[in-house]
Order: C-alpha cells, then structure tokens, then sequence
C-alpha cells in the first residue's frame, strides 16, 4: 500500500472520531452545564453544612447528569444527605406511597440542627412538586428550608404554593438554559436567587431577587440568603382566636352573631399583643 494513501487514511480516521466524540459530547451535555452543582454547593457550604438534607428530583431527572452531579456536589459538602426520587414515592401503585416518607427523609436528629429539602426541577415535569411538598406537612414544620433549582419560568410556580405558606425560608435558584458551545460569559450566566417574602407586599407575600450568582464570581452582593423574616411583618393583619376570660382577655363583641369580629379591651393579654405589634409591626 502506498505510505502516503495509509497515512491519510490514519488521518482522516482520528479526524472522523474526533467529530464524533464532539457531536457526542454535545448531544448528552446538559443545557444547565455545571452551574446548578455549582450555586446548590456554595448555598450548602455557607448556610446548610450542618443540616440534614434531602435532594428530591423527578423520576426522569434522578438520571440527568446534572442531578447525579448536584448530588456529588451537596454529598461532599454536607454529611447529612438523603436522595429521593418523588414520583415514585408518591406513586399510588407503590408500597413507600404514604403519608410519612417525606417526613422520615428529614427526620429530626441532635446531630442535625436543621433540615432542609433540595429540589431539581426541570420543565419536562413539575407536577410532583405541590403533591410532594404537601406530603412532607411543611405547615406544621416552618423552619424547614426549601431550596428549588431550576429553569426561570418556574420560580413563582414553587413558591406560590400553598403548601409554603408557612415556611420560613423558600428559595428558587434560576437557572437559565445555557445553549451548547457557549463561550458568553456575561449576564445570561447570572443566576437569580429568587425568595417567597411573607410581607413584602404591604404584609402580603412577594418574591424578591436577594442576590445574583456568576460562575467564577459566586454571589454578587454577598447577601443573607436566609435573613429573618419576621423582624417587620409591614402591617401584616393576623387573626387571633380567643375567649372572654378577664383580666386576661377582655372584649366586646361587634355583633351577636356567632364568629363575629370583637373590639378587644383594656386587660393583660390585649397590652402583650400590643406591645408585640408594635415591636413586629402587625396589626
């Protein structure tokens, strides 16, 4: 054979498998690329290193590169981890279907003084979130912390449900889609930390953007990304039940009617309220 026919044939060969190695690459890449593992780390070494942690993520999630590495990631950030695959879980046909799994993933423990749940979420399928969440009877349990990771557009769909309405501490890490071979480094990098307010809407809850992360950056503002949310509830109306018992409780009633609002007088529980109001600014 001639030298220089075989030499271009060795040639054109590497040159064949080195496409094929770059299309295969850009085929199973992840659009989030890294960055999730990324910022979920970073919120884990400066906030939850001492919590108790469950990653949550979709059936088809559960083998996404990105999932696997945001778990590697959190697992050596974090002793305490525990990794769930909800749909399953939550699946009538399945024997783990009931009320308890999600509390048991965050058990109360002395070597743990918080707990927190990590959810992956990605646009093919949310609808497990809410059900899930709902599960885990966050209502009864408002100091643990939810941490969602995600696409943009999904921000207010976690952090408007119902079943957060008394955590103390819900956040949305937007990520945005990142195309293959993307070399900008700019602010379609950024990633929003997104938070659920209880009373930044004149005592109503809002979302709020606490800060903005970059690779190579990290956080820009070095904001609190889990600051106390109950030092101004912004004229908040909370509702208190409770009965005539003087002079613990005075009041009178507005109506007759059973369930009417009342006009609290002067007696010792209505001063404590007041001076809790005006120290937390509700009314």
């Amino acid at each position: 054979m001639n030298p220089n026919r075989f030499v271009m044939r060795c040639v054109w060969g590497m040159l064949f498998c080195v496409i094929l190695l770059v299309v295969a690459t850009a085929e199973g890449s992840s659009e989030w690329d890294g960055r999730p593992a990324d910022i979920v780390r970073q919120v884990v070494v400066r906030y939850l290193s001492s919590c108790r942690l469950a990653v949550v993520g979709a059936e088809r999630a559960v083998s996404d590169p990105s999932f696997t590495e945001l778990v590697r990631a959190v697992g050596k950030a974090a002793p305490g981890v525990v990794v769930m695959e909800a749909e399953g879980t939550l699946s009538p046909a399945s024997p783990r279907a009931i009320s308890s799994i999600p509390q048991q993933a965050l058990e109360s423990d002395a070597k743990f003084p918080c707990r927190a749940f990590i959810l992956y979420m990605t646009a093919a399928n949310t609808s497990w979130i809410g059900r899930f969440l709902a599960k885990a009877s966050l209502d009864v349990s408002p100091e643990i912390r939810v941490i969602g990771v995600g696409q943009p557009a999904l921000a207010q769909q976690l952090l408007s449900l119902p079943a957060l309405r008394n955590t103390a501490h819900a956040l949305y890490l937007a990520v945005p889609p990142q195309p293959p071979f993307a070399i900008d480094s700019g602010d379609d990098e950024a990633v929003a930390v997104i938070s659920r307010c209880h009373y930044c809407n004149q005592g109503h809850p809002d979302y709020v953007v606490l800060d903005y992360w970059r690779p190579l950056i990290g956080f820009q503002e070095g904001a609190d990304l889990f600051p106390d949310q109950f030092q101004d509830c912004r004229g908040h109306a909370f509702q208190v039940v409770s009965m005539d018992w003087f002079p613990f409780l005075s009041f009178s009633r507005d109506t007759q009617l059973p369930g009417t609002t009342v006009t609290p007088q002067d007696s010792v529980d209505v001063r404590m309220l007041q001076a809790v109001a005006r120290a937390l600014n509700f009314t």
